[in-house]
């Protein structure tokens, strides 16, 4: 079968376009049947997006899963923080043929140490800080409809109590039928919600099936750290940290102070819980210097209390200005830590403003709209060493 499957990439695929090849669903679990598809996990590098396509050959369906090798790691791992669902349970079960970078090996083993089960603080917090948040959604003053939202809650509030985070919809039915209590709370406070608009009594309900795990969790926000082997960058995150802290920002300089050359560093997004979790992260690169020596002087770091501090941390950062190439990219990280460096300085002078943040958030949305709108590259860097220049002047 492998030797089958390797010839039908090979002659459907460019062999200089795949990296990874991985068999998974029911081949690679030994459940399938004569009706069951091929599922084939292919990395591509030259991918720009997660996709699939299908191919019936010799009275086979082939279901290709293609996945971009610079956007990997980021799909992956929020499947992960998100659901652990479809992506999770592929790439933990599949049946490696072909790995010629050692990527999917690397990710595979950061899944044999992750359980479908909540069995840990850090899961029940993550779930009840999301059913908090759609809860102050529901309760808000607006007109919108919030069924999808109610929904969501039920669905959140079943897999804390049957202790299963990756179950689909109809699995999630069967479990949450075990629990005959809880499952009539949660349809009665359902009804009473869609037919007669009663939200007071449906948060009641949640409230109380959630006291035993700790009731709604109101200030604080977590997600799942991977210690992810990188040789020159990696994330730090702070979860919960706020700029408005002096702790916060007194740990952010300390910090900045251990980024002498050949390490730079850059706040790369102080999160408000809508595109990641809560809190402060911070990107560190050196092109020459081993990342594992950055860590081992974040350990000796004495932490203030209340501020915690997760490392290495997976990094979208790097990946989104990969794209310009690492000419482009060791070009412009001086300057981006430069960028960082005075919004730090402002910050420590207490005039910090949501105004100068978003001109950070600005000048990384710049060189997106810069590399893809202009071909010529000599063109986008001299008009982007313009832009980023002009901006740390108006700082």
């Amino acid at each position: 079968m492998s030797e089958k499957i390797l010839d039908f990439i090979k002659h459907h695929c460019p062999a200089s376009d795949i990296v990874g090849i991985m068999l998974t669903g029911s081949y690679a679990n030994h459940t399938e049947s004569r009706y069951s598809d091929v599922d084939i996990i292919v990395v591509s590098m030259l991918a720009s997006r997660q996709t699939h396509e299908n191919i019936i050959e010799d009275g086979t369906m082939y279901q290709l899963i293609i996945f971009p090798y610079c956007k990997i790691a980021t799909l992956i791992f929020d499947d992960i923080t998100s659901t652990r669902t479809v992506f999770f349970r592929m790439f933990k079960k599949g049946i490696i043929l072909f790995d010629s970078k050692g990527l999917l090996k690397k990710l595979q083993n950061i899944f044999c140490d992750q359980e479908d089960s909540i069995n840990s603080e850090i899961d029940i917090l993550r779930l009840r800080r999301r059913i908090t948040n759609e809860i102050e959604y529901i309760l808000g003053s607006d007109e919108t409809n919030k069924m999808h939202s109610a929904l969501e809650v039920v669905r959140q509030t079943s897999q804390l109590i049957v202790g299963k985070q990756s179950l689909t919809g109809k699995h999630l039915d069967r479990a949450i039928s075990l629990y005959k209590n809880e499952q009539s709370l949660l349809q009665n406070a359902l009804s009473a919600y869609f037919i007669n608009n009663n939200g007071k009594e449906f948060v009641n309900t949640i409230q109380a099936l959630l006291k035993p795990f700790g009731g709604f969790l109101e200030k604080y926000t977590t997600g799942y750290v991977f210690n992810v082997p990188h040789d020159k960058q990696m994330l730090v995150f702070m979860p919960v940290c706020s700029m408005k802290s002096e702790a916060t920002r007194n740990m952010i300089e300390t910090i900045r102070k251990l980024c002498k050359p050949p390490f730079y560093y850059v706040v790369f997004y102080e999160g408000q819980n809508q595109m990641m979790e809560q809190g402060i992260y911070l990107f560190v690169y050196s092109e020459t210097a081993s990342i594992t020596s950055f860590c081992r002087l974040l350990d000796k770091l004495r932490v203030p209390k209340g501020i915690y501090m997760s490392y290495p941390y997976q990094s979208s950062f790097y990946e989104g200005v990969y794209f310009g190439g690492m000419s482009t990219f060791r070009y412009l990280l001086p300057l981006f830590s430069r960028i960082s460096t005075l919004y730090m300085d402002i910050c420590q002078n207490k005039q910090a403003e949501h105004l100068i943040y978003q001109r950070t958030i600005a000048v990384k949305i710049l060189y997106y709209y810069i590399y893809f709108s202009f071909k010529d590259a000599q063109r986008r860097k001299l008009l982007l060493l313009e832009c980023v220049h002009f901006f740390c002047q108006t700082l």
